[in-house]
């Protein structure tokens, strides 16, 4: 990895002091300190840059990236531990208005831009593919086809299957292989509110060597099958009353899953044979503006539940049964600062308030975060500790605070604080064995600079 950040730091140069419209470079410094099972100290440093080259009025190419030397523990006699690179977006957009009579605008983007669902919940992640996008004055139609094979392996976010995580723990220089497919349709409003359709499908293109061949009768412990998902979604947004507004959606999740099941005429009693999957993600946001009491706030609620399955051997694949209930989302998510369980088997709420106040010079915001972490059903989450003869729901409570202050134009400060009490059985779903069972927190500090 250490050449690889060698090989693309001239290229990020070259492309950032192009004679482009836009460019530039951020260089950030951060320190933090985590407590969760053991605690350590770390530092890093993190070089991003990024360019946006018009070649004419209605067309450009833009590409951003970053080379981040890696964590450095305390105590280290390794010093530096390590190198990640990373590309984002390297491509060509084009945007045309009304290209013909009756179509406000037409867009396309060729090469690796951000690939997103539009709950934001089920896929987040570079990928390299196509775009389209048509533009009507009360509709709008997309559709995305991208590849995640070409990310590299130590910063791509895809984490699914058994295949996957066998993938992030090698040496490879990429990542996991899966095609993804994205269909969304914004209908005409109704009584002032925006309602969406959409359409995601992703196929697992990992390479054969790493599944377990439909029909094997023999056990193989940390291996599992390819995993073929579908998701079909409804969203609505739009405002309720006196500000109040809000965004809801409900996503029916379906595919495939190699399980591990019940046959009667192996020698073993199990074979591997694929079971449907039937499952389901839902969410509500409510965000209110506060400019009576405190100017420029906003107090927020949302709400996340994933369906979960109770008979699942493991938060990994796992299935044991006919059917698969447990939601699987194609990338990791990111909850809390502290604790981020993926989201399957697990129902998430959060009381937010955030706030811009004027009494510093400069660009100062905060925002407050408490959060609750529910199992839906008793089965496994993603995270360890938990006790498996623990039938209680309860995960635990997070607290979160988050301060931003741009000082000036091109110098801001960061600070985020966490901290995450588990829920400890009898009453809560974690083992009193677990290191981690005690108070969890994080503190970071990073200063950026734009250069």
């Amino acid at each position: 990895m250490k050449r690889l950040a060698v090989l693309l730091l001239p290229l990020f140069l070259a492309l950032a002091t192009a004679p482009a419209q836009e460019a530039g470079f951020d260089l950030q410094a951060a320190a933090g300190y985590s407590a969760t099972d053991a605690g350590e100290f770390s530092a890093s440093g993190k070089l991003k840059g990024w360019f946006r080259l018009p070649l004419s009025s209605s067309a450009r190419f833009s590409g951003s990236g970053y080379l981040q030397v890696g964590t450095i523990p305390a105590g280290s006699s390794a010093g530096v531990d390590a190198f990640k690179a990373a590309v984002d977006e390297l491509g060509f957009e084009l945007a045309i208005k009304a290209p013909v009579e009756g179509m406000q605008g037409f867009s396309f983007d060729l090469g690796r831009f951000p690939f997103e669902d539009p709950t934001g919940q089920i896929v987040s992640t570079p990928a390299d593919g196509l775009g389209f996008g048509f533009h009507y004055p009360n509709l709008i139609f997309s559709f995305r086809a991208g590849y995640t094979g070409f990310l590299f392996r130590e910063t791509s976010d895809v984490a699914m299957s058994l295949a996957d995580a066998g993938r992030a723990a090698s040496t490879e220089v990429l990542g996991p292989a899966r095609f993804l497919g994205l269909a969304s349709l914004e209908l005409p409003p109704l009584f002032g509110q925006r309602i969406g359709l959409s359409f995601l499908a992703q196929e697992d293109l990992n390479p054969e060597s790493a599944f377990v061949q439909a029909g094997a009768q023999v056990y193989e412990p940390g291996k599992g099958g390819p995993l073929d998902t579908q998701y079909f979604t409804l969203r609505a947004r739009g405002p309720i009353a006196a500000g109040l507004r809000y965004e809801a959606f409900a996503v029916y999740g379906t595919g495939r899953i190699l399980s591990w099941l019940d046959d009667a005429a192996s020698p073993s009693g199990h074979s591997y044979r694929f079971a449907p999957i039937q499952s389901g993600l839902f969410g509500l946001s409510l965000a209110l503006p506060l400019e009576s009491f405190l100017p420029q706030a906003t107090v927020g609620l949302k709400v996340l539940v994933a369906t979960g399955d109770k008979e699942a051997s493991s938060a990994t694949e796992g299935n044991t049964q006919a059917v698969f209930h447990r939601f699987t989302p194609v990338t990791s998510s990111s909850l809390g600062l502290v604790y981020s369980p993926s989201l399957a088997n697990l129902a998430f709420v959060e009381a937010s308030l955030g706030a811009r106040p004027d009494f510093l010079p400069g660009r100062f915001q905060a925002a407050a975060k408490l959060m609750t972490f529910l199992r839906t059903t008793a089965g496994p989450v993603s995270e360890a500790g938990l006790d498996p003869a623990s039938t209680s729901a309860y995960l635990g409570t997070e607290l979160d605070l988050v301060a931003s202050y741009g000082i000036y134009s091109d110098l801001g400060l960061l600070l985020t604080l966490g901290a995450f009490l588990p829920g400890v059985a009898p009453a809560g779903a974690f083992s009193t064995a677990y290191a981690g069972s005690h108070l969890q927190f994080a503190a970071r500090l990073a200063v950026t600079l734009a250069l």
